[in-house]
């Protein structure tokens, strides 16, 4: 039984709604070494690692954050939030501030799109009678 998000989560999700804009894993690692006072090229623990990646996996699966791009070298999967969680749990000028984030970004629609497709389709409404 699930209690909710678990600490990594919240903090992946707070840090990508305070960059403000879709994040990739090592803009996240980077992130973390400056919360940490650690030096820019300083390894993190493979253990913590591995948890943060597991959080992010699993907030995506959940679809509490949307994953943008390919995930390749030239096109990294970049991490924000959920348009419908961006409309519940933020301000108006915050949530507007969010969505042009990422509406600006490239590949946006296209995981959007996917996105509402997979839920569409999950829900049953295939447009059969």
């Amino acid at each position: 039984m699930s209690r909710g998000l678990g600490k990594y989560q919240r903090a992946l999700m707070n840090l990508i709604r305070l960059h403000g804009k879709p994040m990739t894993f090592e803009e996240m690692r980077a992130a973390i070494k400056r919360d940490v006072d650690a030096e820019p090229d300083a390894e993190l623990r493979a253990s913590f690692e591995r948890s943060v990646r597991r959080s992010l996996h699993r907030l995506t699966v959940e679809g509490i954050l949307v994953a943008i791009g390919d995930g390749g070298q030239s096109d990294p999967h970049r991490y924000f939030l959920h348009p419908l969680g961006i409309a519940i749990s933020c301000d108006a000028p915050e949530a507007q501030a969010l969505w042009k984030e990422l509406e600006a970004d490239p590949g946006s629609n296209e995981a959007l799109g996917k996105l509402f497709a997979k839920d569409h389709a999950a829900s049953g409404a295939g447009g059969k009678p």
